[in-house]
């Protein structure tokens, strides 16, 4: 094998790690991207935070109509937060799956439904979680 040779199969081996990469970044797919900040949703608040780790944390608090609250708090990754309240952390029986689409509008939030009511009170249903939230400068 000559040096040409050589030369292009580090090309196509370069060519399919970057076909990789952007297939499985959404920032750099040109899809948006999660952005720490505040942002406003029809019935609360969902803020997103940078760590010093570089990895992304929330806090989402929405108050029902009769003023219980639902509060959700951890760690995004993925696009997707999972939290349970088991004290041994195995994650696997009731799980509240929040995922975070971001869009152009803000970030859309959708749950795993009843397994999320855990984080609200007994007034508030895990539905008013969900929906839109944009950016605070925004409203």
């Amino acid at each position: 094998m000559g040096s040409k040779d050589g030369v292009m199969i580090a090309a196509r081996a370069l060519g399919l790690i970057v076909g990789v990469s952007l297939a499985f970044s959404p920032a750099l797919a040109g899809e948006p991207a999660l952005k720490p900040g505040k942002y406003d949703g029809l019935h609360g608040t969902l803020t997103i935070q940078q760590q010093k780790d570089r990895t992304l944390s929330f806090e989402l608090t929405v108050v029902s109509s009769v003023g219980d609250i639902c509060g959700l708090e951890g760690r995004i990754e993925h696009l997707r937060a999972r939290l349970s309240l088991d004290a041994e952390g195995s994650g696997e029986k009731n799980v509240c799956v929040v995922d975070f689409k971001p869009s152009a509008d803000g970030i859309e939030i959708a749950t795993n439904d009843l397994d999320c009511q855990q984080f609200c009170g007994a007034g508030a249903s895990y539905e008013i979680v969900e929906g839109l939230y944009t950016p605070d400068a925004a409203r």
